[in-house]
Parts: structure tokens; C-alpha cells; sequence
């Protein structure tokens, strides 16, 4: 996954993001919403975005032998490991490159959609690319509603500020704030059937595997955090101290998973 802030050359590339904090914190969720769809041995899935492919190696698992698992990105250097003989790993653009799984019995998608143009038009495409009875789970972050953590001293207060800001300037740049809450409407107007969305909070503690996503994203947009006023350099400085500190807790912004199947 790749962020970018235009006018800037500052990105969160595939080589430094930190893969093992999104297992962490939402592997789990994942395989419970793909489990609920039924899958098992002989299904046919596709991995769309896997990053380091720890859910296609789950998945690889779960469809046996008998099935297959298709695990796409942009760059798949981070898939070179713990490969599986029904499992193929393919570098794919979603946005440029034709559909590579036509006919999937499963699809899953978590963070890439949101990130991406013309959301809605990759989504009704994710939908076409089912097989008859077959599920797309889609998920993302919701940066707009609040995190729910409860904020007591003035250093939680400053990193709730701060991570409140960078949920604002991500949000502006994707251009469409209201984009995960409203999935399970756009799942049903493609006209998927058994719609349904759940929502999933992460407590993270300072120091954590977890943690490091926060780090990475707030030092990457660093120089945007302060020409938009959100903290000083010195603040920031701080913020980036507490969020290595086991005694710091907080929320991960919502994760909204929604699901529907295709009916023919």
C-alpha cells in the first residue's frame, strides 16, 4: 500500500510500511468475516492488495488442495515467503490491469479500495468477478468517527490531536470521508444480497508491533502535520516518543468490514 501526499515526494512504500502491525491488528477480524462466509476446501479466492500475504496464506490453508488462492499487488516482494502450492502470487494494478480472477468464489479486500480512484467503479468490478453464491468482504478505516479511546493526561491529549489530524488530512485526500461507512449501501446497490457490515476497534498499547503503524504514517506526512497546524516540530518530536511508550494506550481508527454475495 502506498500513501502519497501530492506536491511532496514524502510516500509509505511497500518496502517500509509495517506489515506485521496490520496483522496484528486486523488479521483476525479478516479470517472471522471470511470464515462466516462458509469458505472451505475446493473454493477458488482471490487476495486482492495482500501486502505481506499473511490472510492468502490463511486462506491457501483453509481451500485445501483442491483449491486456489490468487494473491495480488502492486509490489509482491513482500509475499516471498511461506508460499503454498495452491497459492499464486501475481503483481497486478486494480485500477489499470484487466480483472486476473474471473469467476472467484470468494473475494477480499482490506485497505486498498479507499485508497484508491474511482472506488466505486473498482468495487462494481471486485463484484463481476464472483462466481454465482460468491462473497466480496471489503474493508477499510473509517477516519471519521472518533476513536473512542478515553483521553485523561496532556500527553494522550496531544497524541490523540495529532493522529486526529493525520485521520483529517488522509481523508481530505481521499476525497470521500463517508467511503467505509457507507459500503454496505454500494455493496447492495451492485445488487449483492445478505449485505451486512460490522465494526472492529483495535486497543494498542506504546511499543507495540501495532504501534508501528501510527509511527510510520505520522513520520511520513511529518512536514504536512505541521504546515496544517496540527502540532510543532517539537510537539510531533513528542508524540513520536509516547507512541514507544508501553504506558500510552489508544484505539486504531475503526476497521468497517462489509460483505454481500453475488446471487447470478
Amino acid at each position: 500500500m502506498t500513501t502519497e501526499i501530492p506536491g511532496t515526494s514524502t510516500e509509505v512504500v511497500a518496502e517500509e510500511f509495517p506489515f506485521l502491525g496490520l496483522e496484528a491488528a486486523f488479521d483476525a477480524v479478516s479470517r472471522r468475516h471470511l470464515a462466516a462466509t462458509g469458505l472451505g476446501p475446493g473454493w477458488d479466492c482471490w487476495e486482492v492488495g495482500a501486502g505481506s500475504g499473511s490472510v492468502a496464506r490463511w486462506l491457501a490453508d483453509c481451500v485445501g488442495p483442491y483449491g486456489s488462492v490468487l494473491a495480488t499487488d502492486v509490489d509482491t516482494t513482500g509475499m516471498l515467503s511461506g508460499r503454498r502450492t495452491n497459492l499464486r502470487v501475481l503483481e497486478h494494478d486494480l485500477v489499470w490491469d484487466p480483472i486476473p480472477a474471473e469467476g472467484s468464489r470468494c473475494i477480499h479486500a482490506r485497505l486498498v479500495l479507499g485508497n484508491l480512484p474511482k472506488r466505486q467503479d473498482l468495487l462494481a468490478r471486485l463484484a463481476s468477478a464472483l462466481s454465482p453464491g460468491g462473497w466480496l468482504l471489503i474493508e477499510d478505516l473509517d477516519l471519521v468517527l472518533p476513536p473512542c479511546s478515553e483521553v485523561a493526561t496532556g500527553d494522550e491529549r496531544l497524541v490523540h490531536r495529532v493522529r486526529s489530524g493525520f485521520s483529517e488530512l488522509l481523508s481530505d485526500l481521499r476525497g470521500d470521508s463517508d467511503w467505509a461507512r457507507g459500503l454496505p449501501r454500494r455493496l447492495g446497490d451492485l445488487g449483492l444480497v445478505g449485505v451486512g457490515v460490522s465494526d472492529h476497534l483495535a486497543p494498542v498499547t506504546g511499543g507495540s508491533v501495532v504501534s508501528s503503524i501510527e509511527r510510520a504514517n505520522l513520520s511520513a506526512v511529518r512536514e504536512q502535520l505541521i504546515a496544517f497546524g496540527v502540532a510543532t516540530d517539537d510537539e510531533l518530536d513528542r508524540c513520536l516518543q509516547l507512541l514507544d511508550d508501553p504506558e500510552l494506550h489508544f484505539t486504531m481508527p475503526h476497521m468497517v468490514s462489509a460483505w454481500g454475495r453475488r446471487v447470478r
